[in-house]
């Protein structure tokens, strides 16, 4: 995972106001929320994700009590929520443009490019966590299968939060910090590379078996064939120099060791092959085929006199394959060096330093490889 700085949010301003018709405002009032323009049905934002947050602190008690009856209040929480999270929606979709340029076009969790669509990606959920359903530091980008993963679930809980504040009535800002600290978050943690890098390996009876640094860098290796619908890739290895023909696949491999990393594991579930009933998450098969190109351009790339521009060149055709961290992974284990420089030394320093969207903006290379 690449570790990355999102910045302070220059570009992004959402307006610190909503204005409802008279059935969401006159709710409002009843909620005990006072308009700043009454005329108009204009609220503060803060107090429009207050009923928010209300409406779903009131849902959780209605489930652990397993209640029924429809209150006036909970009527009225109910179609507040509804009108705050359709405006909501419109605010914090304004950060995709200055998230891309401070990021690249790049998911933050799988790393693949984002030809077409971004998505602006809540770290905290903004079902359980409404609070920072607008707030910059919450934001990150992601394709639709890892918003999806990490989304379909609202995860975590908030009763979960709770206990790792150790707080019996932790505020919101107290359950952000847990959450921040609990998992290895692209934009907070510069160990989110080594922690979960990439590798390759066998797909055998249903294990992953990994290979040998020098076997999964061997640039004679090469896919014989992939398949959409199985989304197995098939590649030829040299192991020992002796080619093998078999499945593989390129897995993020999660430090156990380190309980913040292995916890993103069950977040995003980046090593699903996806339902191969359709072709909507490809992000496994994506990865391993990018492995093999990877091994391809090095391939060429080293066999011609590596200059500035063959090197300029090189790294746009990182920027068009993704994938930051397989990157980082196959040039490490490739050991190659570039006027005494390992290659992946200067990737690492040179897509991140470029400043230029057509690299890799803003990665944080402190902890990289």
């Amino acid at each position: 995972m690449r570790p990355v700085n999102t910045g302070n949010g220059a570009g992004y301003n959402p307006r610190d106001t909503l204005s409802f018709k008279s059935t969401a405002s006159d709710n409002l009032k009843l909620l005990g929320y006072c308009p700043i323009d009454n005329t108009k049905g204009k609220f503060s934002l803060t107090d429009c994700l207050a009923a928010w947050l209300r409406y779903r602190q009131t849902e959780l008690e209605r489930i652990h009590s397993k209640k029924k009856t429809k209150s006036a209040t909970w009527t009225a929480l109910v179609q507040v929520k509804n009108a705050i999270e359709n405006q909501v929606g419109t605010i914090y979709k304004t950060a995709a443009v200055p998230l891309s340029e401070q990021l690249g076009t790049f998911c933050s969790y799988c790393g693949q490019p984002l030809y077409t669509s971004v998505e602006v990606e809540h770290v905290l959920p903004k079902a359980n966590y409404p609070t920072f359903s607008t707030s910059w530091k919450n934001f990150v980008l992601a394709c639709g299968p890892c918003n999806g993963k990490k989304g379909k679930s609202d995860k975590p809980s908030r009763s979960e939060a709770i206990l790792w504040t150790n707080k019996t009535n932790p505020t919101e800002g107290e359950l952000y910090t847990a959450i921040r600290a609990h998992y290895s978050w692209p934009d907070t943690q510069p160990m989110a590379y080594r922690w979960m890098p990439v590798r390759l390996g066998w797909v055998k009876n249903g294990s992953w078996i990994e290979f040998s640094a020098s076997e999964s860098v061997n640039l004679n290796n090469i896919i014989l064939s992939t398949s959409l619908s199985t989304r197995k890739v098939i590649a030829q290895v040299y192991i020992n120099n002796i080619p093998k023909q078999g499945e593989v696949q390129a897995q993020v491999v999660y430090d156990k060791s380190k309980p913040t990393a292995f916890a993103m594991k069950g977040m995003v579930n980046l090593n699903l092959i996806g339902n191969t009933a359709n072709t909507y998450d490809r992000r496994m098969m994506n990865r391993t085929v990018a492995w093999f190109h990877i091994l391809g351009l090095i391939k060429v790339f080293s066999q011609v006199k590596m200059n500035a521009q063959t090197w300029q060149t090189l790294l746009l055709m990182a920027r068009v394959t993704g994938f930051y961290s397989t990157w980082v992974s196959v040039l490490n284990l490739s050991n190659l060096k570039f006027d005494q420089t390992k290659w992946v030394d200067k990737f690492v320093s040179d897509s991140a330093s470029f400043k230029n969207p057509d690299f890799f903006p803003n990665t944080v290379t402190t902890d990289v490889p």
